[in-house]
C-alpha cells in the first residue's frame, strides 16, 4: 500500500501543477479531449469506450505539430494492426510448433516496437501502439480450422470500425490541440535557445563587472553556480527534445528549421557555460577575488571593453540568425560592423594586464608550503587569465557558426 500511495504521489504532482505552464496546458487538453470524447462514446458510439482509449494513447507531453504527431499515430495503428493480422493468419494453426514460432515472433515484434518506443521521445507513442495493436492480433487463440470468407469479412469489418472510432479520436484531440496548445515547435526552440544564450551571456557579464560576490564558503558559491548552470541545462535540455517535432513540423511559407545550427549552439553554449563557471570558481574563492584584483588595475578596462563588446555583437547576431525564417540569405550589410570588425578571435590587452599585475606589487612575494593549489593566488590569476582567453574562443566560435548560417 506504501509503495502504491508513493507512485501515486510521483504520478499527482501537486508542485509541478503550479509552476510548470506546460503541464498544466498538458492536463487542461487532456481533460477536455477524454470529456469530449467520452461524451462522443455516449451519445454516438452506443458506450464503446474506443474513442476514449485512443484519445488516452495519444496523450503525450511532447509539444510540436498536433496533427502532424497524430498522423504518426494512424499509421502506427494501421501497419500495427495489418501486421499483426498478417503475422497471426500465418500461425494461426493449433499445431504445437506455430505455437511455439507465434510466441517468438510476438515476442520479437513487441520487443522491436518498445525499442522504437523508448529509445526516441518523439516515436514513443508511435512504438506503444505497434506493440499494442499489432501484439494484441497474435494474442488471439489458435484456430483448429482456416478461418471462412465469412469469417475474414467480419474481421476486416471491425478492422474498419476500430480504424474510423480513431479518425474520430484523431479529429478530437487535433481541435483541442489547435485551441489551446502551445507555439510550434521551432517557435519553442528559438524561445529556449534565446534564453540559455542570454543567461550564459549574462552570468559572463556579471563578472566581468564584479558583480558576483566573493565568497569564503566554497559550498555556497558552489551552489550558486551550480543553480545557474541548471537554469541554463533546463533550456537546452527542452531544446534537445524539441528538435525532432521542430525538424518534422509543416514550415509552409517559412525556411526549413536549423536543425544544424542549432545542434551545435546547443554544444557552444554548454562549453561556453562551463569554462565560464570553472573561471568564477577560481576567482571568487576564497577571497580576495581575482577579478576584484584585476579590475584595480587601468589596463583591465580595455580587456573589459574588448570582451563585452565581442559578447554584445555576437548575442545580437546569433539572435537574429536563430529567429530568422525568410528562404533566402540575409541581407550582410545589416551587419557590416560586426563581419568587418577584426580580431574577435583574441582577447586583446590580457599579457599587458599580467605584466601591471606583475609589476604593482599586489601579489605575495611567496605563499605558505602547504598551500592548496586551488587557493593559491598565483595559480587562481593563471586559471583566470587562461579561461579568459578560451572564453574569447568560445564566444568567437558562435559568432562564426551565426555568420555561416546567415
Amino acid at each position: 500500500m506504501n509503495i502504491a500511495f508513493k507512485y501515486l504521489q510521483t504520478i499527482v504532482n501537486v508542485k509541478k501543477l503550479r509552476t510548470d505552464k506546460d503541464f498544466r496546458n498538458f492536463i487542461l487538453r487532456n481533460w477536455i479531449s477524454m470529456m469530449l470524447a467520452w461524451w462522443w462514446a455516449v451519445l454516438g458510439n452506443r458506450f464503446d469506450a474506443m474513442i476514449l482509449v485512443n484519445v488516452v494513447l495519444m496523450m503525450t507531453l511532447l509539444p510540436g505539430n498536433a496533427l502532424v504527431m497524430n498522423l504518426q499515430k494512424l499509421q502506427a495503428l494501421v501497419l500495427g494492426s495489418l501486421g499483426g493480422v498478417t503475422m497471426y493468419r500465418a500461425f494461426s494453426s493449433c499445431f504445437w510448433v506455430m505455437k511455439i514460432a507465434k510466441l517468438g515472433t510476438l515476442f520479437v515484434y513487441v520487443l522491436g516496437s518498445m525499442f522504437i518506443a523508448r529509445y526516441s521521445e518523439t516515436f514513443s507513442t508511435v512504438g506503444l501502439l505497434l506493440a499494442v495493436q499489432g501484439g494484441s492480433k497474435l494474442l488471439a487463440p489458435c484456430e483448429s480450422l482456416p478461418p471462412s470468407f465469412g469469417d475474414i469479412m467480419t474481421m476486416q469489418s471491425k478492422e474498419f470500425k476500430d480504424l474510423k472510432k480513431f479518425a474520430f479520436s484523431i479529429i478530437v484531440v487535433t481541435m483541442v490541440d489547435l485551441f489551446l496548445k502551445r507555439e510550434p515547435a521551432s517557435d519553442q526552440v528559438n524561445l529556449h535557445m534565446s534564453n540559455a544564450l542570454e543567461k550564459t551571456f549574462n552570468y559572463l557579464r556579471d563578472f566581468l563587472n564584479c558583480k558576483i560576490e566573493v565568497s569564503e564558503d566554497r559550498e555556497k558559491l558552489v551552489k550558486q553556480s551550480e543553480e545557474i548552470a541548471d537554469d541554463i541545462d533546463k533550456d537546452l535540455g527542452m531544446v534537445e527534445v524539441l528538435f525532432g517535432s521542430a525538424d518534422g513540423e509543416p514550415r509552409f511559407s517559412k525556411c526549413p528549421f536549423k536543425a544544424k545550427f542549432c545542434e551545435e549552439l546547443v554544444v557552444m553554449i554548454r562549453d561556453l557555460q562551463a569554462h565560464t563557471m570553472c573561471m568564477v570558481r577560481r576567482s571568487q574563492f576564497p577571497a580576495p577575488g581575482i577579478i576584484n584584483l584585476m579590475s584595480s588595475m587601468k589596463s583591465f578596462e580595455d580587456v573589459k571593453k574588448d570582451m563585452l563588446e565581442t559578447i554584445k555583437d555576437t548575442q545580437e547576431l546569433a539572435l537574429k540568425v536563430l529567429t530568422y525564417e525568410g528562404c533566402g540569405s540575409m541581407n550582410e550589410n545589416d551587419f557590416s560592423d560586426v563581419l568587418e570588425k577584426p580580431g574577435t578571435e583574441k582577447l586583446d590587452g590580457v599579457d599587458e594586464l599580467i605584466e601591471e599585475i606583475r609589476k604593482s606589487n599586489k601579489l605575495p612575494m611567496r605563499e605558505p608550503f602547504d598551500c592548496p593549489l586551488e587557493e593559491s593566488v598565483l595559480s587562481r590569476l593563471c586559471v583566470v587569465a587562461e579561461m579568459l582567453e578560451v572564453i574569447t574562443g568560445d564566444v568567437n566560435g558562435i559568432l562564426s557558426i551565426a555568420v555561416e548560417n546567415m
